[in-house]
C-alpha cells in the first residue's frame, strides 16, 4: 500500500484492497522498514470477493520504535474482511520493533480466517512496547484459529483491548477447541482490563447460524484477571468455557423473558470451585 523513504516520516492513509486471485507473499496497507522511527496511522487492508491472501496487515512495522496506531481510534490502522480467505494471520496493526501498538481494529463480516487467526493489535517481536486499546469485531465468517484483541510475544503489557462477537462459526482446532482472548502476553506483561462482548447490545440474539460451541473465551491468558470483563449482551449464547474474567455483566432487555438462558458453558472454567462474584 505505502511506505516511507525517510525513517522518521509518518506512514499515513494508505490502503490495499484484494478482490480476486491469490497473494502468497502477504498484503499490507502501510509498511515500515526495520529502522523506522515514524508512526503508522490510518492504513487499511480490505479483503473481499473470491480472493485469498497469506499474511495481511492494516499496518506492519518490520522493526524500529514507531507507534503502530496512536492515541485515539482516529489514528488506528484497520483490517477488514468481507469475503475471501485470509490464511496466514490477519492483523489490524503489528510491529516487530519496540513501539506500542494501539487503537487498531479488525472487522470480519464474512469469508474465512485460517488457523493463524486474527489480531486487533500485535507485537510479534521481543520488544517491550505495550499493546492497548485494540479491537476485533466479528459478525460472520468461518474461523479456524484463535482471535486476539491484543497480543504480544515481548515483555509489554496487553491491556484495554476488546473482542466483540455477534456472529460467525468457530471450528474445533487440533486440540478440540478455538480460543478468543481479550489480551494475550507471551512474556512478563499483564493481561488486565480487557473486554469480551457476546453480542453488541443492538440485538437480543446473536446472528443466525452462529456457532460458538467449540469456543473457549479468556479475558487474558494470565491468571491475574483484574478488570477483565465479559459482557453477555444476547441470550441463548453457548460456548465451551469462559476464563480469567473478574467481572461478568448480563444485559437484559425487553426481549428477555422469564426462563430465558443468557449463557451456557460446557466446561466450568471460571464457574468452577467458588464460582464468580456477579456483584462486581
Amino acid at each position: 500500500g505505502g511506505t516511507a523513504t525517510a525513517s522518521s516520516s509518518a506512514i499515513v492513509g494508505n490502503s490495499v484492497t484484494v478482490e480476486g486471485g491469490y497473494i502468497g507473499q502477504g498484503a499490507v496497507g502501510g509498511l515500515a522498514q526495520a529502522n523506522h522511527t515514524g508512526d503508522l496511522k490510518k492504513n487499511i487492508f480490505t479483503l473481499k470477493g473470491d480472493s485469498a491472501v497469506s499474511m495481511s496487515f492494516g499496518a506492519m512495522a518490520l522493526g524500529g520504535s514507531g507507534t503502530v496506531g496512536g492515541d485515539s481510534d482516529e489514528d488506528g490502522n484497520h483490517a477488514i474482511v468481507a469475503g475471501g480467505r485470509a490464511s496466514g494471520g490477519l492483523y489490524g496493526g503489528a510491529t516487530m520493533g519496540t513501539g506500542k501498538v494501539s487503537h487498531n481494529t479488525v472487522t470480519i463480516s464474512g469469508g474465512e480466517i485460517g488457523p493463524d487467526g486474527a489480531f486487533g493489535g500485535a507485537s510479534v517481536g521481543t520488544g517491550a512496547g505495550d499493546v492497548t486499546y485494540n479491537r476485533v469485531m466479528i459478525a460472520g465468517g468461518k474461523h479456524e484459529g484463535s482471535v486476539y484483541g491484543g497480543y504480544t510475544r515481548g515483555t509489554g503489557a496487553v491491556t484495554h483491548n476488546t473482542v466483540t462477537l455477534t456472529g460467525g462459526k468457530f471450528a474445533a482446532g487440533g486440540s478440540g477447541e478455538s480460543h478468543v482472548y481479550g489480551g494475550y502476553a507471551g512474556g512478563s506483561g499483564a493481561t488486565t482490563n480487557n473486554t469480551v462482548n457476546l453480542g453488541d447490545g443492538t440485538s437480543a440474539t446473536l446472528a443466525e447460524n452462529t456457532d460458538y460451541t467449540a469456543l473457549e473465551i479468556f479475558g487474558g491468558n494470565k491468571a491475574t484477571a483484574t478488570g477483565n470483563t465479559l459482557n453477555v449482551n444476547a441470550k441463548n449464547v453457548t460456548v465451551k468455557s469462559v476464563n480469567h474474567f473478574e467481572k461478568y455483566h448480563f444485559k437484559l432487555n425487553s426481549a428477555t423473558t422469564f426462563g430465558d438462558t443468557m449463557l451456557t458453558v460446557a466446561d466450568a472454567g471460571d464457574f468452577a470451585g467458588t464460582g464468580v462474584d456477579l456483584n462486581k
